[in-house]
């Protein structure tokens, strides 16, 4: 298990963690499941928006997040991408019984908040920590669980 951290001042550096990391996860293998955790408003979103934007060749104002439909399922160049935003999910049980974890088998999945679904012991590939220590900073905490995934 490897952790790197990354300190971001600004959105243009979040941009550029997020294009490192597309380029990472260019061909991972598939289910690769991505754990985003952070207080709301810390740059979850932001990240994966840029992230599957490279991925996908989608422009980031086209990318949404999925708060109110739960995930967005986008076409990547290489594999198959879901956004999962569970921050209004009710329950673990809730998300079994729309079949999201259907889609997770079949993507690389991004997801915000996994907190709201521990119960459902899903086993993330990376896991990245957003902290705020200042109003315009972000301390990024990548910890990598995968042996196939390298963060160059």
């Amino acid at each position: 298990m490897q952790t790197v951290s990354y300190t971001s001042t600004s959105l243009h550096e979040t941009e550029r963690l997020g294009k490192r990391l597309a380029l990472s996860l260019q061909g991972a293998p598939i289910p690769f499941v991505v754990f985003l955790e952070g207080p709301l408003g810390s740059g979850k979103t932001t990240l994966i928006k840029t992230i599957i934007s490279e991925l996908a060749s989608i422009r980031k104002e086209a990318i949404a997040s999925p708060t109110f439909q739960y995930v967005s399922l986008y076409k990547g160049r290489e594999l198959p991408i879901a956004h999962f935003d569970l921050w209004r999910i009710p329950s673990c049980d809730a998300f079994f019984s729309l079949g999201l974890d259907d889609i997770i088998t079949s993507s690389l999945s991004f997801i915000e908040w996994p907190e709201k679904i521990q119960e459902a012991r899903l086993q993330a590939s990376l896991i990245i920590r957003i902290q705020t220590p200042h109003p315009d900073e972000r301390l990024f905490e990548i910890e990598n669980r995968s042996d196939i995934f390298s963060f160059g």
